[in-house]
Parts: C-alpha cells; sequence; structure tokens
C-alpha cells in the first residue's frame, strides 16, 4: 500500500446461533444446553476448533474450549455435526452456510451439582478465533413437570448481541487503531424470527 493510505479490516468472522434446547436431568434441572449454530451472514469460514465460549450463571462464570476428550471436562465443550450438513469433511470448521453443528455444553460439570435449576439463566458469549463474538443469554424453562431424565425442553432467549472489532491500518509504518462495536437484536430463537432491531 502507498504511505498514508488506509484500509480497514472489520473482524465479523462468527457463528449464529438458530435454535437451542436442554436436556432433563435429575432433581428437575437441566443438565445439558445444546446448541444449533451456522455461520453468519457474511462471516468466513469458523473454526470451533479454536473457538471459546465463556459461560456465565449466577453461580460460575468459565471458559470453555472445543473438547478432544470423552467425556467432556467441566471447561470444555462437546460439537457434534447435524447430519448431510456438511459434505466436505472439515470436521469443526464452519466454511459454508449449510454447514451445521451443534455445541454441547454439560452443566452438571460445570455447575458441579445437577445443573441449572427451572428459572436460572445463563449467558453464553461464543468468540472466533479473529475475535467475532456472539452472545446468547437463555433461560431455564419455570417448571418441568411431567418431564423425565433425558427428555429434551426448549429454552428461550430473547437477546442475541455481535461484539466486532474494527482495526484501522495506515500504511507506510504508520500506527494501528481498534475500535470495538457492538450490534443487538431481540429474537425469539424458538423460531428464528428477528422481532426489533437496536
Amino acid at each position: 500500500e502507498d504511505a498514508g493510505q488506509e484500509s480497514v479490516d472489520k473482524v465479523t468472522n462468527r457463528v449464529e446461533v438458530v435454535n437451542q434446547h436442554g436436556v432433563v436431568g435429575a432433581n428437575d434441572s437441566i443438565e445439558q444446553i445444546n446448541l444449533t449454530i451456522r455461520l453468519a451472514a457474511g462471516s468466513s469460514a469458523v473454526d470451533m476448533n479454536s473457538t471459546s465460549i465463556k459461560y456465565l450463571s449466577d453461580e460460575r462464570v468459565t471458559t470453555l474450549t472445543n473438547s478432544t476428550n470423552d467425556p467432556v471436562a467441566a471447561d470444555e465443550f462437546d460439537l457434534k455435526k447435524v447430519e448431510g450438513t456438511d459434505d466436505d469433511d472439515s470436521f469443526g470448521v464452519l466454511n459454508s452456510g449449510e454447514d451445521r453443528y451443534v455445541v454441547v455444553v454439560n452443566a452438571t460439570k460445570i455447575e458441579s451439582g445437577d445443573g441449572l435449576s427451572t428459572g436460572d439463566q445463563v449467558q453464553l458469549d461464543i468468540t472466533s478465533q479473529t475475535g467475532g463474538t456472539t452472545q446468547v443469554i437463555l433461560t431455564m424453562p419455570q417448571q418441568l413437570a411431567g418431564q423425565e431424565d433425558n427428555d429434551p425442553v426448549q429454552l428461550w432467549s430473547l437477546l442475541h448481541i455481535c461484539r466486532c472489532r474494527e482495526t484501522q491500518r495506515v500504511g507506510g509504518g504508520g500506527t494501528v487503531t481498534t475500535s470495538e462495536y457492538v450490534s443487538s437484536r431481540t429474537v425469539d430463537l424458538t423460531s428464528d424470527l428477528e422481532i426489533s432491531n437496536t
């Protein structure tokens, strides 16, 4: 580049959560959270093997990385391919708009007990290697009457935030400045219907 020429690099590589459910555990709790993810619109490839998830509840704050263990540890998440959505054998890498994976978070291990109770909230910040972050806040069902162990239950989320970095590079050995911006939209992830924008 010529000296003084400016370029802008928007770090927007991130995932989008399209659905989520919990799995019922012992004592009317949620023992596991499953998130179905895909590439966000306009995003380049995201490698879930180098993606982290910050887990925040009333009792715990921890950062999860993709697991290579079976079973997963308390500081790991598991990843499962949605059948028929990844035809290039690039397991763990979202590089097509058709790719879908399920992120599995073991709340029982993280919470060191039965898991999450009815009505609890948990915040998950999913951050790619380039810094693009998708945040979802999930609410557990208010009651689990009639549900049995291992039954799936819908989880509700009414907040979806994207945190992105914008880097301005000045050519000719000049300075590099980085700013962050946040966009948010209120969504009902149970139907993937956008309710409002801010």
